[in-house]
């Protein structure tokens, strides 16, 4: 199926039919491998019959090729652009060191920073970070969640001892998407979220250039 899917995305991205894919194409440069359209990503979806191909552009989000798939088989239903999104939680003390802070839980942070303040004082934070594969933003925090849920206890107590609970959610949009409909967490998410004391904080950039026959 993903052999399928590939050569669907390619031969729309090299030969557009769609009408959004033109518009797009218009405005975004597409990255390329080996010469062809690049696929960061395929996430299917088995119980909606339904895919989504991501193509990065070097604008800094994605164009997203939606495919149904019925009784095996795969057809384009949707174009759109996809916007690239990180997660990252970073607890930061002035006063415990890095060692410190590792002591307080038993997950592994993708980075451990020191910096030195301008009056000599300095801070340090361990980041812990969302993979960079694309995704929904409820499939990458259901991902991110899962991650630091295995030791909910150790996020309790870099929480109380740094006082940081946010969960930061950086999101690059193209310009030319005005709603942003695609912002969705449902309950459970939002349950598992308050199990581990964290919220969300949003950093939204609108990126590259707008689309001018849509107006």
């Amino acid at each position: 199926m993903i052999e399928t899917i590939t050569k669907l995305i390619h031969q729309e991205l090299l030969y557009p039919e769609w009408e959004m894919t033109k518009q797009l194409l218009a405005v975004m440069n597409v990255e390329l491998d080996n010469g062809l359209p690049k696929i960061e990503a395929v996430v299917v979806n088995k119980e909606a019959g339904s895919a989504i191909g991501y193509v990065p552009v070097t604008e800094g989000f994605y164009i997203g090729v939606h495919l149904v798939i019925k009784e095996g088989a795969v057809e384009i239903n949707a174009i759109d652009s996809e916007p690239s999104i990180h997660l990252s939680y970073s607890p930061i003390s002035e006063d415990l060191s890095v060692e410190d802070l590792l002591c307080l839980t038993s997950l592994q942070p993708q980075q451990v920073q020191h910096a030195d303040g301008a009056t000599g004082s300095g801070y340090n934070s361990l980041w812990f970070e969302s993979s960079a594969r694309p995704g929904r933003i409820e499939e990458k925090l259901d991902e991110f969640l899962a991650y630091l849920e295995q030791d909910v206890a150790g996020i309790h107590r870099l929480i109380a001892h740094t006082g940081k609970a946010d969960i930061w959610v950086s999101i690059g949009f193209h310009i030319a998407n005005r709603n942003f409909t695609q912002l969705f967490l449902p309950q459970e998410l939002i349950a598992r979220l308050h199990q581990l004391g964290l919220a969300l904080t949003f950093d939204l950039r609108m990126l590259g250039r707008e689309i001018t026959s849509n107006y």
